[in-house]
């Protein structure tokens, strides 16, 4: 062995002695502290947060995912000829993208041709620019600040629904109608409190946008088909209520090349989003053939779709590429339409709309008074067309560390930060007003004092009622006041129960857990 191959074979030696040294004497982090110590539980629960942060949340099996109950027999009957109500909640649907405002015609060719023999609403907003606010906005008819929806303070909103708030599906299954659901979004889960109401439903995963527990939108609408044949096999004549809610178009995005290579182009990079429009469209396509051979049709039938928000696209730069923190348009601008039973021919609904009209809307087109909702009803322009009589339209966003409000009305919007508790300015969003009409990219900030002024008023009056409202964590078994019978609600607070409180309460026990 010459003195080259010694030095050689003595190192290698010498580093794997070394390896072996520092293996055992540094801390291993598979094996973590010793069980049953507070240092293990501490590890757990930092595991378990990491987790959730992350999106890995646990998955669960799909039976685990669906809830039943029976439908009281002490039910009301609902109304003579009352319509089966189907509405599908969308997510992240910038409206400018769809064919349904003059988008490409290959993002939304089925919910366009729709439009067309149905009613659109021309300028539809959001009340939030994300999720979980938009969509209690939606199934409660009022915002969702006083329903305890919305965290003030600068940190995760984990809050969940109030009790004594009354969803949409709660209100037709009060009239009469069985109710059913399916969401790809876990903020519409029973954690949230988002389940009442539902004699059948299928949650998402604990994480729903996390890509190895996304239900796609196909996923929701043959998953909702088997709660159609379960609710309407008991049903007995009842009617139906059915609530989709997808998340296809929301990111990260779960798109094969061969699916969005249609879309690609070299003026922007959105072809794996348009494609999840066209992914959403299909599937919308899909439920009314497949509800039409089990006998809901649009002679007997109320659709409905609406978008949850909408999204930057960085189309402008400033308007970001996501959602959550913007106020601009092209988040809160949404597409909104409807068709079926009582509603007009290709008619348009002008003037502003908001996502807490669509609740009060859907009741009075049934034949449902809408008590106690912050909510206009327009189930009358649905048969004929007309221009809404709102005058201004309300959206904020407490995203994490946020607090930003606008106020919209058919030609203006006024946006404001009210101290959100960031590290960094945001250079991207900019107080002021802005004329809808003429800067619709929002790059010229206008005078507005009326307009300003009604919008710092408005959102103290959202935020005392955030402040106010029960502040149940998700998870957390619900509580509140007794139901109070017979008063309205105080502007900005939750719906409280009226006389089916107790048949509500009833349900909730027997309810499986």
């Amino acid at each position: 062995m010459n003195r080259q191959t010694l030095v050689v074979t003595f190192g290698t030696v010498a580093l794997i002695a070394l390896g072996a040294v520092l293996m055992y004497a540094a801390p291993s982090e598979k094996d973590g502290p010793a069980k049953g110590t507070m240092e293990a539980a501490k590890a757990k629960a930092k595991a378990k947060a990491k987790s959730k942060a992350s999106g890995k949340a646990a998955k669960v099996s799909a039976a685990q995912l669906i809830h039943r109950r029976e439908v009281p027999a002490d039910r009301a009957a609902a109304p003579d000829g009352a319509p089966h109500v189907v509405v599908v909640f969308t997510s992240t649907m910038r409206k400018d993208q769809t064919s349904l405002y003059g988008g490409s015609a290959d993002t939304t060719p089925f919910l366009a041709g729709k439009a067309a023999e149905g009613a659109l609403f021309t300028d539809a907003l959001a009340n939030g620019v994300w999720p979980k606010h938009s969509q209690a906005a939606l199934v409660l008819g009022s915002l969702p600040h006083g329903a305890g929806m919305v965290e003030v303070e600068p940190k995760r909103d984990s809050r969940r629904l109030d009790q004594e708030a009354l969803t949409l599906a709660e209100r037709f299954a009060e009239a009469g109608w069985t109710t059913a659901g399916v969401s790809g979004s876990h903020f519409l889960n029973g954690r949230f409190g988002m389940r009442q109401g539902f004699d059948w439903y299928r949650e998402s995963q604990p994480f729903g946008y996390a890509l190895g527990a996304r239900l796609p939108a196909r996923g929701v609408v043959d998953a909702s088909l088997r709660g159609v044949d379960n609710q309407l096999e008991k049903a007995k004549g009842r009617p139906l209520y059915l609530q989709l809610g997808f998340i296809d178009s929301h990111k990260p995005f779960q798109v094969p090349p061969e699916e969005f290579k249609p879309f690609e182009s070299d003026s922007h990079e959105v072809a794996p989003y348009l494609a999840t429009l066209l992914r959403q469209d299909k599937a919308i396509g899909r439920l009314v053939e497949k509800l039409g051979e089990k006998g809901l049709t649009d002679d007997n039938t109320i659709f409905f779709v609406v978008a949850e928000h909408g999204e930057g696209l960085e189309m402008p730069a400033h308007h970001r590429k996501q959602h959550g923190r913007g106020l601009y348009d092209s988040s809160v601008e949404i597409p909104m339409l409807a068709w079926g039973k009582g509603v007009g021919k290709g008619v348009k609904i002008d003037g502003l709309a908001s996502q807490i009209d669509v609740a009060p809307t859907l009741l009075g087109a049934a034949g449902v008074k809408a008590d106690g909702m912050e909510g206009l009803d327009h189930s009358a322009l649905l048969a004929s067309g007309g221009t809404s009589t709102r005058t201004h339209h309300y959206a904020d966003t407490f995203y994490e560390r946020l607090r930003r409000g606008s106020l919209w009305t058919s030609t203006h919007q006024c946006q404001k930060d009210f101290g959100s508790a960031e590290t960094e300015p945001d250079a991207e969003f900019v107080d002021g007003c802005y004329d809808r009409k003429a800067d619709p990219d929002f790059t010229k900030p206008v005078a507005q004092a009326e307009l300003q002024s009604k919008l710092e008023a408005r959102f103290a009056e959202q935020l005392a009622a955030a402040k106010k409202a029960p502040a149940l964590q998700a998870g957390t078994s619900p509580g509140g006041k007794s139901p109070v019978k017979g008063k309205a609600p105080v502007k900005g607070k939750a719906p409280l129960k009226g006389k089916a409180g107790k048949a509500k309460a009833k349900a909730k026990a027997e309810a499986p857990k």
